[in-house]
């Protein structure tokens, strides 16, 4: 197995397996693999207390945290093929979290290196806040207090991304499906009417009408997780990025995407 430094005084070991969600979160499963396989994090916090948690969270997963104490640490640490995720605090010395996360996206930009999932952590989930994260380049965020299941369900949830969702959850594969008690017949409903927007998107997409795309994906992006299906929140929030930048071709593979899981998640409701 190769070895190389992350760039700080830490070792990482290449990643030769990635197991789904429904592994990563399994107990049994992650106290039973060899994990010197590692999926790489970096995270930049500055408060002893946060640093404590998040640390004991993670042991015994498949999280390796490397942490920084301030933004500019931070940025130095989190070069491209470092890490596979960030989670950042918006409230860092030296150098904001948002500073921060700008500058991972210029220098991942400026390199044409792979983008890396971001979470913004922040007290206060105001709508501006959550606005300015995104803007930053943010993939999603957590609100503080964090527990344990929040932030090992956000680790798992970004760091697994099927290339096509199937209809089975099998070793390769998972469709995450978390419908609250008593919603089950309303998250039908809604899947109903996502299948129904199907033709809607590719209409959009033909007559590269990206505000459309932008206006539907959004509802999709605020909506998804609270009916029970993360998926379509993470997806549709990728789409309205690529809609805003008028990025034709990832549109339509978020599309493609957002409607394969779709279609799967809408197999297994009974």
């Amino acid at each position: 197995m190769s070895l190389q430094p992350t760039g700080t005084s830490k070792w990482k070991t290449f990643r030769i397996f990635r197991p789904p969600l429904a592994l990563l979160l399994n107990r049994d499963f992650l106290l039973g693999f060899p994990w010197e396989i590692v999926n790489a994090i970096l995270v930049a916090a500055h408060r002893e207390d946060d640093c404590f948690l998040l640390r004991a969270y993670c042991q015994g997963t498949a999280f390796d945290l490397t942490f920084a104490a301030d933004g500019q640490r931070a940025v130095i640490a989190c070069q491209p093929g470092s890490f596979e995720m960030a989670a950042i605090d918006l409230q860092l010395p030296v150098l904001d979290g948002l500073a921060v996360i700008r500058e991972i996206r210029r220098v991942e930009s400026e390199r044409s290196a792979a983008r890396i999932p971001i979470l913004a952590l922040m007290t206060n989930a105001l709508p501006a806040e959550v606005a300015r994260a995104q803007e930053a380049g943010s993939d999603a965020h957590l609100a503080k207090p964090i527990s344990k299941n929040a932030f090992l369900n956000a680790l798992g949830h970004w760091q697994t991304r099927p290339a096509k969702a199937t209809a089975t959850a099998t070793a390769e594969s998972t469709v995450l499906i978390q419908i609250p008690e008593g919603m089950e017949q309303l998250a039908r409903n809604y899947l109903a009417a996502r299948r129904k927007e199907a033709p809607v998107f590719q209409d959009f997409l033909e007559h590269s009408d990206f505000d459309g795309i932008r206006r539907l994906a959004h509802n999709l992006k605020g909506t998804g997780t609270s009916y029970g299906f993360p998926d379509i929140t993470r997806l549709g929030a990728a789409a309205e990025r690529a809609a805003k930048e008028s990025d034709k071709p990832e549109v339509s593979k978020q599309i493609a995407d957002l409607f394969a899981y779709v279609e799967a998640a809408s197999s297994q409701l009974p």
